[in-house]
């Protein structure tokens, strides 16, 4: 071949290696990791600790998908190892937490790639109330072991909640609760907050949100108005 079609040949195969690189570069630049764009998740979050005990519901959605006619697929999804002998399993085992987290680093192009959606449908979880509550600077959760000023205050909001009726001179409270406080006395309710009132409030922040609803969900929203304060 002649040496200058040769030297052209070299150029267009180098220049052809060059604009791959810089399309690879290109797309690198515009990517982002999965666990990255999964900030802007509002109500969800990736599931990261080995003992979350949503990783359970996580794997059931993913079997869930894999049956056919009241059958499991013999192949699935992500290929994960041991799929054939785990699949009929209850309880999400070792290698499907891994091939979820082997995911979170995955760099996609946007929330509409088919990887995103998957990651987010299958190794994800609502936020718990607290979680959701810490992202918001402007309301802490009060301690139970302290902030007795800030209890007593809350106490108060939970208790105007609950009136059933104000007649100026005498209030009545419902009879049953919104939250069924164990000790609630609805014919003369203490001043200050009671224990059961306390416990009440951290089962509900440890409880998940709705993610469609973020922070219009019922719960969050009990939960601001009635156990949190204004941090100082």
């Amino acid at each position: 071949m002649d040496a200058k079609l040769l030297g052209l040949v070299g150029a267009l195969g180098t220049a052809s290696a060059a604009g791959g690189t810089y399309l690879f570069m290109s797309n690198s630049k515009n990517s982002s990791a999965i666990f990255e764009l999964f900030k802007s998740e509002k109500g969800l979050k990736l599931i990261t600790n080995d003992s979350d005990s949503q990783w359970d519901t996580a794997w059931k959605k993913y079997r869930a998908d894999h049956l056919e006619n009241q059958i499991y697929k013999e192949k699935d999804l992500w290929n994960i190892s041991n799929w054939s002998e785990k699949k009929t399993s209850e309880s999400a085992f070792d290698e499907f937490k891994r091939e979820c987290k082997k995911r979170f680093d995955i760099k996609v192009r946007g929330i509409d790639s088919k990887e995103y959606k998957e990651v987010k449908k299958y190794c994800s979880r609502a936020k718990t109330v607290s979680e959701l509550l810490s992202e918001n600077k402007s309301k802490t959760l009060l301690d139970k072991a302290g902030d007795e000023g800030g209890w007593n205050a809350a106490w108060k909001t939970y208790k105007e909640a609950n009136i059933q009726s104000n007649t100026g001179s005498a209030i009545t409270y419902k009879t049953t609760d919104i939250w069924q406080v164990t000790g609630w006395n609805h014919s003369s309710p203490r001043d200050t907050a009671i224990e059961g009132y306390k416990t009440k409030c951290e089962e509900k922040w440890n409880s998940y949100i709705d993610p469609d609803k973020w922070t219009s969900d019922t719960i969050f929203q009990q939960v601001e108005s009635w156990c949190t304060k204004t941090p100082s």
